[in-house]
């Protein structure tokens, strides 16, 4: 039997080692505390070092050549970057290059390194440190979001243009799908006790648990450093609340800007054309393309308002506690968390767009203000969703109803 605490909702629990295709979820909340089905550590590293070796090639390669009267022009993953910098938006190139190229290697990378050690017999610090950052990098990892809005972008461009997929488009592709396929056969409870159990028992006395591993430790350690990952141990997240209510709040002026200024400027032979998030999923609309527009709405759209609403919820919540929603609250939190970063999809459409309509004299596309103003909105709201604890929510219950949480254990 292993003790776990739950990064929910804090309660501590006992779980037996699980069969293979089993799970064990938390008694309170129901968030997953481990599954083994179909997981694999060996599968995972064989998984990431393929993704890993294509990855290069996948963003230095040309990935798409689009043709407009005689002339060609090849685009590459990485051309987002260059094609913002050009334009004189430093702030949005500096989130392509992160999201889309250092994120992905580096977590490819490091999954490559603790996996190999281990298999290798290696169990060392510097092993949950890089695996923490590692799983710290997936959250900011968007290579699959970047793909999505690849395929949207050579759907608009086909419309009107001819365009063909080359060699580094499906390196990138194959790389995204090994990505996608490692982090469903990582077994990352495991990993964890693999490099260091959680203690059998409950120590004595009260206790908490480290927000980067969940390893379970005397609240006498608060302050150091833990013993697996070598993250700074606390009882809970520093100054939550109020990171997370100033957070949305930058977020939610934003918001205007973000949905009604142009996020790209097209100029071609007919005259000057801006379009917003509106106008963008209008278009996909008049084009057919109706299943495109339904994705882009949602993405850039119905999510941002959800995770405005949401957070500024959450927040109310654990200053005005109530048992009533508890647990939708807890899941509409993991849900959110977990949908954040499929918001960019947007602002990586407006890159390739105009890495691919680059035609001198002919038509050329530029980025404008709401790219940044919505970018902004998205990167604040997914630190906001980050910096929330939702712990705070049941401590503030239990704080409310004693009673009915007397004897449980909670970290």
């Amino acid at each position: 039997m292993m003790m776990v605490a739950c990064r929910e909702c804090g309660a501590i629990q006992r779980i037996a080692p699980l069969p293979r295709r089993a799970a064990a979820e938390c008694y309170r909340c129901h968030a997953a505390l481990e599954r083994t089905a179909g997981r694999s550590a060996g599968l995972a590293l064989a998984l990431s070092m393929a993704a890993l070796a294509l990855l290069i090639p996948g963003n230095i390669l040309p990935a798409m050549r689009s043709d407009l009267l005689g002339s060609s022009v090849e685009a590459r993953a990485i051309d987002g970057v260059s094609a913002f910098f050009d334009d004189g938006w430093p702030v949005l190139a500096s989130f392509v290059a992160m999201f889309v190229i250092v994120a992905p290697i580096l977590r490819a990378a490091f999954l490559v390194a603790v996996l190999g050690a281990l298999g290798l017999g290696y169990r060392t610090l510097w092993q949950g440190r890089i695996f923490r950052l590692a799983q710290a990098l997936r959250y900011w990892s968007m290579a699959e979001v970047y793909l999505a809005a690849g395929a949207v972008t050579y759907s608009r461009v086909a419309a009107q243009l001819d365009i063909e997929l080359l060699p580094g488009g499906w390196c990138f592709i194959a790389a995204v799908l090994l990505l996608i396929m490692a982090e469903a056969a990582l077994d990352k409870r495991r990993i964890w006790s693999a490099l260091l159990p959680n203690p059998p028992l409950v120590p004595d006395g009260r206790v908490l648990s480290c927000l980067g591993c969940q390893l379970i430790m005397p609240i006498s350690a608060e302050g150091s450093r833990c013993p697996r990952c070598a993250r700074r141990l606390s009882i809970r997240r520093r100054d939550s609340l109020e990171r997370t209510t100033a957070l949305t709040i930058a977020a939610l002026i934003l918001l205007y800007p973000a949905f009604f200024l142009p996020m790209i400027v097209t100029v071609q032979p007919n005259g000057v054309m801006e379009s917003t998030i509106f106008g963008g999923v209008r278009q996909l609309f008049h084009h057919g393309y109706w299943y495109l527009g339904l994705i882009v709405f949602g993405f850039s759209i119905v999510i941002p308002g959800l995770k405005l609403f949401t957070l500024l919820w959450l927040t109310l919540s654990v200053r005005y506690p109530h048992r009533r929603f508890l647990l939708f609250r807890s899941r509409l939190h993991r849900f959110v968390d977990s949908i954040n970063h499929w918001s960019f999809i947007d602002p990586f459409i407006v890159a390739l767009n105009v890495a691919m309509l680059s035609f001198p004299g002919v038509i050329s596309a530029s980025a404008a203000a709401g790219s940044l103003a919505f970018s902004l909105v998205i990167v604040l709201t997914m630190i906001a969703s980050r910096m929330f604890d939702s712990r705070l929510m049941w401590d503030a219950v239990e704080r409310r109803e004693p009673a009915r949480h007397k004897g449980a254990l909670h970290a």
